[in-house]
């Protein structure tokens, strides 16, 4: 993980037009690699970790590229691990019968899971009594999103409540190390919070005087 900090944060700082140097962000630490880790496949908390570290998506996403070649895990074997924790066939029972509301739900679920529209395509194959294409599908799916004013947040919120009424739990809050962690400053987060200092404290003493800058 080191050898990944460093290339993230290889690059010479560049002065600005009165000759200073522009700091960027500080490299990542331990935990913030493996909260990346283990919550990117989350639509949901990967958001959420961009508003804890204070970094752009893109910016998560490039680090999230870089964890991967250095596991030398694909983007396809890891997403598949990590959904495979959760996604399970939806009981029957707990679906709609109205077809549009199915659609929407079983969509919505995949889409809480990061999920592919194929994956929710073959479900719904396997669930609807009469043949239909993906095409057929997902052009179903767009309409209903349009005529009911659908954000992606509803979506997601929709596919969460599925996965509740299957009796399938999803973290609300980001996992470090298989954990839930709170909010900073909430009772409960405040021995991560240690813990992720001490190591910051670590990594600063190694720091050169610059301040290196995100190669994202």
């Amino acid at each position: 993980m080191a050898k990944m900090n460093e290339l993230a944060s290889r690059v010479d700082p560049m002065p600005n037009s009165n000759n200073q140097v522009v700091r960027s962000k500080p490299r990542y630490s331990e935990n913030e690699n493996e909260m990346i880790y283990e919550n990117w496949w989350n639509p949901k908390l990967r958001k959420e970790l961009s508003r804890r570290f204070g970094r752009k998506i893109s910016a998560l996403r490039s680090q999230f590229c870089r964890i991967l070649k250095e596991k030398g895990i694909s983007n396809t074997d890891y997403y598949k691990m990590m959904r495979a924790k959760y996604q399970t066939a939806t009981p029957k029972e707990i679906l709609s019968d109205d077809e549009d509301q199915l659609i929407l739900e079983i969509f919505a679920k995949h889409q809480a899971l990061g999920g592919t529209r194929n994956d929710a395509c073959l479900e719904l194959q396997r669930i609807m009594a009469k043949p239909i294409s993906e095409a057929a599908l997902k052009l179903r799916f767009y309409r209903l999103v349009q005529k009911r004013g659908l954000s992606e947040e509803k979506i997601i919120s929709l596919g969460r409540d599925v996965l509740k009424r299957s009796g399938i739990s999803v973290p609300e809050a980001p996992l470090l190390n298989g954990r839930e962690i709170p909010p900073v400053g909430t009772k409960s987060a405040e021995p991560v919070k240690a813990e992720e200092n001490k190591v910051g404290m670590k990594e600063q003493k190694a720091l050169p005087e610059t301040a290196p800058t995100d190669n994202l």
